[in-house]
């Protein structure tokens, strides 16, 4: 499926994809995350996935739309958050940058606990500060304890965020499909749409807009 998928898009080239995923059971969800993660983590082009529990917002005129921007701070994470920044420019919404300390992440870093918060915190407010120097979007940063897919869902539904975007990692066809990874997990329980970044998708498609704009 997720061949048939890439092939099309080789033929059509594509700005984005959009994917439509819906549970299917205990066996249905792993070979959902299978396929979903096979597309998402490999497509070098912004993927859009609405999944099975996902649903229009209702707009409220008393309270400000949100864009959810959640990270690992891995790989090519300033451009995935500077796309998600513009994103939430062109929705006239607030950014909401969160980042998940899971207690795999907490071992072992010395000075515990709370030397790798504030390091976070202060890496955020900087990530934060660079990528809304150019714009007047309101920029929030959050750090989180706990599992990061069951962080990402709970502040999702509490900002009644409109977009999540999260960047996506490359992992083995082994860990892909006998681990339900935290990508798997949010676009299959999220409230809205998720878009996933892999690799240096974001960064190129910021390059291609400022070539746009200049002429």
């Amino acid at each position: 499926m997720a061949g048939e998928i890439f092939a099309v898009a080789g033929r059509i080239h594509p700005d984005r994809l959009i994917l439509g995923t819906r549970s299917l059971g205990k066996l249905g969800r792993l070979l959902l995350g299978s396929v979903a993660e096979q597309v998402l983590r490999s497509a070098d082009l912004p993927v859009f996935t609405v999944g099975p529990e996902a649903h229009l917002a209702q707009e409220s005129s008393d309270r400000q739309a949100t864009v959810l921007f959640a990270t690992a701070l891995g790989e090519s994470y300033q451009a995935n958050a500077a796309l998600a920044c513009q994103l939430a420019v062109s929705h006239k919404a607030k950014l909401v940058i969160l980042h998940v300390l899971s207690a795999v992440s907490e071992n072992g870093i010395e000075g515990g606990t709370d030397t790798l918060f504030l390091k976070t915190v202060d890496e955020l407010h900087k990530l934060a500060h660079d990528i809304a120097v150019d714009s007047s979007t309101d920029v929030d940063i959050k750090v989180a304890h706990g599992n990061p897919a069951v962080e990402i869902l709970a502040e999702a539904a509490a900002s009644r965020a409109k977009l999540i975007v999260m960047g996506a990692t490359d992992y083995s066809v082994f860990d892909t499909i006998t681990h339900d990874r935290t990508i798997c997990q949010v676009l299959t329980h999220a409230h809205c749409p998720v878009l996933s970044l892999h690799g240096a998708t974001a960064q190129r498609f910021l390059n291609e807009a400022k070539v746009v704009a200049a002429h």
